[in-house]
């Protein structure tokens, strides 16, 4: 519908994720450009979990809708995304058997698709969905699903035998996946996907050689998993606990059998294996390991019973680099690890805790005092807490319980200034017309309801990785009414306008929009043909 012309106001439409200029906003605010007041607010789910963040900065949401595993995507702004599957929600597998379905990863891959697992009593089911939101048939074709497995093409099924616990889960953007879980027994698994959903799961067996045990002291079994992180082409590190018994085994916690905690790099063989807590030498009870990849290094965290802490490891050799640093208070054993776009580390717990915590560290591992800590309660006991970074400094926190779930976004520092630029035109399309390279000019005119990708990364002073431009577009000599809405390329059309037009008039407007894919700028012009013209004035650092 046309948008009256005594509508237009000097404002960025909503849909357009401009960067958060709040002079006052701190790091670790909500962002209130996201969702309401920075919580991702919507129907599409009857509960989330897991998140994450694809190229174009699109939200995935790992959650449950009518009892079934599902995924949704959102734009950046935490809309519902309609152009996967529809309404931007799949559902995938079947219901929970011998227990709640609870939504435990989900991962944006470097060709658009989405993995998304959920563990469900005894198993866990993994479905893969293209860029669109439909399952992917190609997904686990001719591999065991299991059971429980109900033979859906695009979903394979884990089934350890035993009712599970999923402990971590990490997707590589090359489509592998690698879980820990413990089984109700207490036995230790790993399972793992390739890209095409071959693999499966199997006990972790005590690796000989890694551990010196004393005499009259025996290794028993592997029955706790901690987390491991998937380093893609087949590669993964993983930590698990190791418990002995007899006579001449040092006392474990509460009297019972000796443990020692294990981080071990695998891959078609193990690639090697180290111990990080020796027989005896004092890991909390029931409480696992984790272990994240921060630069080029293994970050592990140790629940130790005299105070847990974090220990940087060679993923080469797990040789260790440097001393043991404190966990910060309030964080017992860490659910997630990521590492922001300033270099800072944002690190979050794990269960037992009915509130999701979330402290930000410097390079150094101390508290970064740049960061509020932050505690969001959630009125039930911590089932799924994971992080996911934004491109603009922030984070996305997706927490749940077994009944309910939030996702919110946090603000990183503050963005950067403008950066102004000479003004420099950047599309012309008119006859005779010129530009600073000569791109799109002369184009011709821009017909009723059609849309124009304009190059605006790496062209009139604009970087390819800038957060945001400011862009003066001009209508002329249009053929009737109408409207310009200019939006991020790869984003839904938004439902604003930013010029509104006659027929017969020039009429210019400032405009300050985020950079879509490719650092392409759309400009729809709706409802009548015009002549479109783009200046650049300046633009936001990303």
């Amino acid at each position: 519908m046309f948008v009256r012309k005594a509508l237009i106001v000097f404002a960025v439409a909503a849909a357009m994720c401009v960067p958060t200029l709040d002079a006052h906003a701190a790091p670790g605010d909500s962002d209130p450009g996201f969702g309401i007041g920075g919580v991702l607010s919507t129907d599409l789910l009857d509960r989330s979990g897991a998140v994450d963040v694809d190229a174009q900065g699109r939200v995935l949401v790992a959650g449950v809708k009518g009892g079934l595993p599902a995924v949704a995507r959102f734009t950046s702004t935490g809309l519902p995304d309609t152009t996967f599957s529809e309404d931007g929600v799949a559902t995938f597998g079947y219901p929970a058997q011998f227990g709640g379905t609870v939504p435990v990863g989900v991962g944006a891959l470097a060709n658009g698709s989405v993995l998304v697992a959920a563990a469900n009593g005894l198993g866990a089911q993994v479905a893969r969905f293209t860029p669109t939101g439909q399952l992917d048939p190609t997904y686990g074709e001719g591999s065991d699903e299991g059971e429980f497995g109900d033979g859906t093409p695009g979903v394979i099924f884990f089934e350890t035998g035993g009712s599970v616990g999923v402990r971590s889960t990490s997707i590589s953007p090359d489509g592998s996946i690698v879980m820990t879980a413990v089984a109700g027994f207490g036995g230790g698994f790993v399972w793992r996907a390739d890209p095409a959903g071959g693999g499966g799961g199997a006990g972790l067996d005590f690796l000989p050689g890694t551990l010196v045990v004393p005499p009259n002291c025996t290794v028993q079994s592997v029955r706790g998993a901690g987390s491991a992180v998937n380093l893609g082409a087949g590669r993964y590190a993983v930590t698990f606990t190791v418990y002995a018994r007899g006579p001449g085994c040092p006392p474990g916690p509460n009297g019972g059998d000796a443990e020692a905690t294990m981080l071990s790099m695998m891959g078609a063989s193990v690639l090697w294996s180290v111990p990080l807590v020796e027989l005896g030498a004092g890991m909390a009870d029931d409480v696992t390991s984790g272990v994240s990849l921060v630069g080029d290094d293994l970050l592990v965290s140790l629940p130790l019973a005299t105070g847990s802490v974090f220990e940087r490891r060679s993923i080469q050799n797990g040789a260790p680099l440097g001393p043991r640093s404190p966990l910060p208070a309030g964080i017992q054993s860490v659910a997630d690890i990521q590492e922001l776009t300033d270099g800072s580390i944002a690190v979050t717990n794990q269960a037992p805790t009915t509130d999701a915590r979330v402290f930000v560290l410097d390079g150094a591992l101390a508290l970064n005092p740049a960061w509020a800590a932050l505690s969001v309660p959630l009125g039930g006991a911590l089932v799924v807490n994971t992080l996911a970074p934004t491109a603009d400094g922030g984070f996305l926190l997706g927490a749940g319980t077994a009944t309910s779930g939030t996702v919110r976004k946090f603000q990183g520092p503050t963005p950067s200034a403008l950066a102004p630029l000479t003004p420099g035109r950047l599309m012309d399309s008119r006859a005779g017309q010129s530009t600073v390279d000569g791109q799109f000019a002369g184009i011709g005119v821009r017909a009723a309801n059609s849309t124009t990708e304009l190059q605006v990364g790496g062209r009139g002073g604009v970087p390819m990785d800038a957060a945001a431009v400011v862009l003066n577009v001009t209508v002329t000599a249009p053929e009737g009414s109408g409207f310009i809405t200019v939006y991020p390329c790869g984003e839904p059309l938004p439902t604003a306008s930013n010029l509104n037009f006659v027929a017969g008039d020039t009429v210019p407007n400032a405009v300050v929009v985020k950079l879509g894919a490719g650092g392409k700028v759309c400009l729809f012009a709706a409802e009548s043909a015009t002549h479109l013209i783009a200046d650049t004035n300046g633009y936001f650092p990303g």
